[in-house]
């Protein structure tokens, strides 16, 4: 398998499991790293038919975990969780005081992508760093979504 991890700045494109991952990206094109499940969630007040897809493995020393969710088949967001070495199998006490420092660690990966900032905008949408309230911290990339063309009225 490629054990290339990168994400383009310019386009949005991440590298990841051998792949190219943006908005372009067709559910069923997963390589079958990823496995996937279908459920009806809601967003924004309406029930959406969505696919997750989720994957993990190693690049060098650190292993990435991998969710992508697909609303109507259109790739809507990616989630990646960067764990070095030293962040692997810590006790309760040591993951919680890790925080800040697993924090920083994606911010510098993310940095040295060319996102310099923790949330950034882009054209074809925001990348940056967050935490939940478990104290897991992950990187984030949401694509635009892209309006359907228009259609004159007849």
């Amino acid at each position: 398998m490629d054990t290339t991890l990168n994400l383009d700045a310019t386009n949005g494109c991440i590298a990841a499991f051998g792949i190219a991952i943006n908005a372009g990206l067709a559910a069923g094109a997963l390589p079958t790293v990823f496995t996937q499940t279908r459920a009806a969630m809601p967003i924004d007040g309406n029930l959406i038919d969505c696919t997750l897809a989720h994957a993990t493995g190693s690049v060098g020393n650190v292993e990435l975990e991998l969710n992508l969710r697909f609303e109507e088949e259109a790739l809507v967001s990616a989630s990646l969780t960067l764990t070095p070495h030293r962040f692997r199998q810590l006790d309760d006490e040591a993951f919680y005081k890790s925080v800040d420092d697993r924090y920083r660690y994606h911010q510098r990966w993310l940095r040295s992508q060319g996102i310099p900032d923790i949330s950034q905008a882009f054209p074809w949408g925001i990348a940056g760093v967050a935490r939940d309230k478990s104290e897991n911290v992950h990187l984030y990339v949401l694509y635009r979504k892209v309006p359907p063309p228009h259609r004159d009225a007849k």
